[in-house]
């Protein structure tokens, strides 16, 4: 395609010109029968009687130039119920089509098409949804009905649950906090305070707690967990600084094992890393729970139907660490040796139990029984 600057128009001359005509001449058929300014940066696009030769006359900013072109078979093309002694605006697609196009005279059909794709983008709108409920009255005994309002996920709030849902994903999914969803919304031309969509996020974990207990239920039904807590920071107000809460998660995971239900991992927060926390988090559960070193997970063993599994990659981060700074070969063969279990639970990963059970894999040097 031709591409043309900013601002500058192709006229396509229509009628025959002698073609014979050099570069001036043809700039004085656009000043004197064009009435055109030849020297305007426009382009002026002249075509023979034999249709097979065009020239195009422009003015550069330097001076005028002239382009021609003459096909050895066939004709340029030009569209035919226009006013002979007319001209035509053309843009940029039509200018190439004229130059590159060639027409024999003879009636076209349909050979095949080319197909191409490009990847659009269709931008987000945001829509009021007006409900309008009429109400009827009856003269004779005065009653007056209408149709119940249709129930909104906010009481008397605006969001519908489609920008609920896509507010909770922002926030959520794609870690945009609030804030930036307010200024997102604001060059929409929706003004929406961060403290109105705080609101929306808040009651719309109402609807989730069913979902959340669900999950929760499915998580600590395993026989197995693994359970884990990070700092997060917390907004403080009035203190004019951030104080530090805790995510605790629990997860389950059945996969290494071939187990039948699908893994999961729920989450809890708290204020505080207390012991009780997680106590009252697995008060249902019954079983092996695999875990760092925090102490306040022992007392989870005192009733005796939980059992905790210490988990190997914080005991090796000690050996690592000290071989680090101190060069230990206790520390080293410790690693070594925690290498060959990982290399036996790769090669059984995925296997049933029953079949993890009669593998036996003797270590390096020794024999297996």
């Amino acid at each position: 395609m031709t591409l043309l600057p900013a601002g500058v128009k192709v006229h396509l001359a229509f009628g025959y010109i002698d073609m014979r005509k050099s570069i001036n001449g043809l700039a004085m058929l656009v000043q004197d029968v064009l009435r055109q300014d030849p020297f305007s940066g426009h382009l002026f696009v002249f075509r023979g009687r034999k249709a097979n030769l065009i020239k195009i006359v422009f003015w550069d900013g330097t001076g005028l130039c002239l382009f021609t072109k003459r096909l050895e078979h066939g004709v340029f093309l030009r569209p035919s119920n226009v006013d002979p002694g007319g001209t035509l605006m053309l843009n940029s697609a039509q200018l190439s089509m004229l130059i590159d196009g060639v027409d024999c005279g003879g009636k076209l059909h349909l050979i095949g098409e080319t197909v191409s794709e490009m990847l659009d983008h269709v931008p987000a709108r945001l829509r009021v949804i007006r409900i309008c409920r009429p109400r009827y009255g009856c003269r004779a005994c005065g009653t007056i009905h209408q149709a119940p309002a249709p129930e909104r996920p906010i009481a008397k709030g605006l969001a519908s649950p489609a920008l609920l849902a896509h507010v909770l994903i922002a926030k959520y999914c794609d870690y945009l906090p609030l804030y930036r969803q307010s200024q997102i919304f604001a060059r929409q031309g929706v003004e929406i305070d961060r403290s109105t969509l705080a609101n929306w996020v808040g009651s719309a974990c109402w609807w989730l707690e069913p979902l959340q207990a669900r999950l929760a239920a499915h998580v600590f039904g395993s026989a197995k967990l693994f359970a884990d807590d990070t700092p997060i920071p917390v907004l403080d107000p009035g203190r004019g600084r951030t104080k530090t809460g805790r995510l605790w998660v629990y997860t389950r995971d059945d996969r290494p094992w071939s187990g039948p239900e699908p893994p999961a991992a729920v989450y809890f927060y708290s204020p505080d890393r207390k012991a009780e926390r997680p106590a009252a988090h697995l008060q249902d559960f019954r079983g092996v729970l695999q875990v760092d070193g925090y102490a306040g997970f022992e007392r989870l063993t005192t009733p005796g139907d939980i059992v905790l599994a210490a988990c190997w990659a914080h005991a090796r981060r000690k050996f690592y660490d000290l071989h680090e700074a101190t060069g230990s070969p206790i520390a080293a063969e410790a690693m070594r040796r925690i290498a060959e279990l990982y290399a036996i639970e790769r090669s059984i990963r995925g296997r049933s139990a029953e079949e993890r059970r009669h593998v036996v894999i003797p270590a390096p040097g020794h024999s297996s029984r």
